[in-house]
């Protein structure tokens, strides 16, 4: 494997962690499963709360944006959090 080849597979390893963060953090914020025991209601609110920290935040809109220019595509970092608060 040449250097280039090592380094794109970084950058692509990287931005797949980044990306799966985002998912994660959207799929975390629109968790309303009913749960039985106090520990995962409380883990449920927690995680929702943890994940709406981080769709809110500054760091966030600048992944997006950065993910956005290196990819080519736009990541529409006010969509996506709108559609993990539906």
């Amino acid at each position: 494997m040449t250097a280039e080849e090592k380094q794109d597979n970084e950058i692509m390893f990287t931005r797949n962690v980044l990306c799966g963060m985002i998912r994660q953090a959207v799929i975390d914020a629109k968790n309303d499963r009913e749960y039985l025991s106090q520990n995962n209601i409380n883990g449920r609110e927690s995680h929702q709360r943890s994940a709406m920290q981080f769709l809110n935040s500054e760091f966030y809109r600048h992944l997006c944006e950065a993910l956005g220019r290196a990819s080519g595509i736009g990541l529409p970092h006010d969509r996506i959090r709108l559609e993990a608060m539906k």
